[in-house]
């Protein structure tokens, strides 16, 4: 019996991407778009910043034999952004229901409130995430003031924000690695904070 991970990508294209319009996430690269993907860049104390990895010569553009559910796919802003959007929308985009909206406010909820009473320490989550919902991290200085603000991160800096509080969601891609000595995670949140009108 051949389970629903061995086609995760025509799934995927079928059910989000060709529905939400992203026509430019792939977890491998079609040859006719080589030309268009990025170059990727490393930085080191030794040698400063230096690109590491060619568009004509990445893993992207390789045949790719695993698809993987918890990252390995490449995509554009415009892209991540009809993701972000289908969110706020709660779970549809131009008229195109892809999840329940029960379903995403279930996404969105804090999923670490037991698990909070049976551990003693304080669970790793990145600067200015409180908790975790199913498949976001969820902003706020403590569990108990947890904001209506849901993200995560991927490869090379990637980072993205869904506001609902706002109707705003953001992506920053800056193709970098590594990339946290730049702390731009949280310096483009400071001033998404700080564009906003109180």
């Amino acid at each position: 019996m051949v389970g629903v991970v061995d086609f995760l990508d025509q799934y995927l294209r079928q059910h989000i991407f060709t529905s939400l319009a992203m026509h430019d996430t792939h977890f491998q690269l079609p040859h006719e778009k080589i030309s268009q993907f990025t170059t990727g860049y490393r930085w080191s104390a030794q040698d400063g910043l230096y690109a590491a990895e060619a568009s004509v010569d990445n893993q992207y553009i390789e045949e790719v034999t695993l698809f993987n559910g918890g990252g390995g796919l490449i995509s554009t802003t415009l892209d991540y952004l009809q993701f972000c959007q289908m969110i706020l929308n709660y779970g549809q985009l131009n008229g195109v229901r892809i999840l329940r909206e029960e379903t995403v406010k279930l996404m969105l909820t804090d999923q670490l409130a037991q698990i909070r009473l049976s551990q003693s320490e304080r669970l790793r989550l990145p600067p200015g995430e409180a908790s975790f919902g199913l498949g976001f991290a969820i902003r706020g200085d403590s569990p108990e003031s947890l904001e209506r603000v849901y993200g995560w991160g991927g490869a090379v800096g990637t980072y993205f924000k869904i506001d609902m509080e706002h109707d705003l969601a953001y992506v920053m891609m800056i193709q970098l690695s590594p990339h946290r000595q730049l702390a731009l995670r949280s310096k483009i949140q400071d001033f998404m904070d700080s564009a906003i009108a109180r």
